[in-house]
């Protein structure tokens, strides 16, 4: 996600509204990252001032965001093309996270392209917003259930998933582990993923941070189902090969049976590394030069539709 600041403070309140925790466990990086004073944004915490403390870290990014500092920043990491994720927040001028990133999107569509940021909240307005994407820009549509606490599988979201499908649209999916603790850990999980490929066989169903720990289950899944991919944002390359760590049946299947499902991702509200140097993490796990390729760049190209 861009360090817009407006796009920044809209996920940053959505989280302080459904999964606080992520404030307070976060904070000493958020804080660095954002170049926030950790004095005032643990005060505000301490005093349950949620959206004050959002303030503080936003404030700290400054207001000298632009386009092409940010696609200067791409290059130095060495990154191509990048999905933008989007929130679905509102400005209250009319417009919204999703749409500015459309518009960011569309100033450099060689390297940026945004996908909608989808509320499960209501399921009529999903359908809106899914039907909506050609027409703004938006190339994929990216889910969070467990902030919506919602069951990507009930009956209700049929025509959401559906209409994703019947228009083309990859799915990102948060799957896994999360730290909103009044929430089933697994209100999305590999049982899930597996259900949705069975109902729409045509849906891009990207699996979120790769659904750790369900690993295993999730290897399976994407052997079983041919448009489940995982991607690997939020997590550290260097501990995939760490003994007990869980991404034992990621690093045996991703060499061989789903080698073409593996995608990087990268997420800057949880690194405080540049992304090179998690590229640099993937290169060091030994996985063959087309296999690392293909991980980093070559299977996310082809389900984007990119040029090889």
């Amino acid at each position: 996600m861009p360090a817009e600041p407006e796009v920044c403070r809209a996920y940053m309140r959505r989280l302080a509204v459904e999964a606080p925790s992520y404030l307070r466990i976060f904070a000493g990086g958020w804080c660095r990252t954002f170049g926030a004073d950790p004095v005032p944004y643990r005060q505000a915490l301490n005093e349950d001032r949620l959206l004050d403390a959002v303030d503080i870290l936003v404030e700290g990014l400054g207001d000298g965001f632009t386009l092409d500092a940010y696609l200067a920043e791409l290059d130095e990491n060495g990154i191509g093309h990048q999905v933008v994720h989007g929130v679905p927040a509102a400005f209250g001028t009319g417009s919204d996270v999703n749409d500015l990133l459309a518009g960011l999107a569309a100033r450099a569509p060689q390297r940026l392209q945004a996908w909608l940021g989808l509320s499960l909240r209501d399921p009529d307005e999903a359908l809106r917003e899914v039907l909506s994407c050609p027409d703004r820009g938006l190339r994929g549509i990216t889910v969070n259930p467990f902030l919506d606490d919602a069951d990507p599988v009930d009956e209700r979201y049929i025509p959401v998933f559906a209409a994703a499908e019947e228009l083309s649209l990859p799915v990102w999916l948060h799957t896994g582990h999360h730290f909103a603790s009044d929430r089933p850990l697994d209100r999305c999980s590999w049982w899930h993923v597996d259900r949705l490929a069975i109902r729409h066989p045509g849906l891009d169903i990207v699996v979120g941070h790769a659904g750790w720990p369900w690993l295993r289950e999730l290897t399976a899944v994407a052997q079983r189902h041919r448009r489940v991919h995982l991607e690997i944002s939020s997590h550290r390359p260097r501990h995939f090969t760490v003994p007990g760590s869980g991404w034992e049946p990621l690093m045996l299947a991703g060499r061989t049976t789903i080698s073409r499902k593996i995608m990087f991702g990268s997420c800057a509200a949880i690194h405080e590394e540049p992304i090179s140097r998690l590229v640099d993490e993937v290169r060091q796990l030994d996985l063959g030069e087309d296999v690392e390729q293909a991980w980093l760049s070559g299977n996310a190209r082809r389900l984007l539709g990119l040029e090889p």
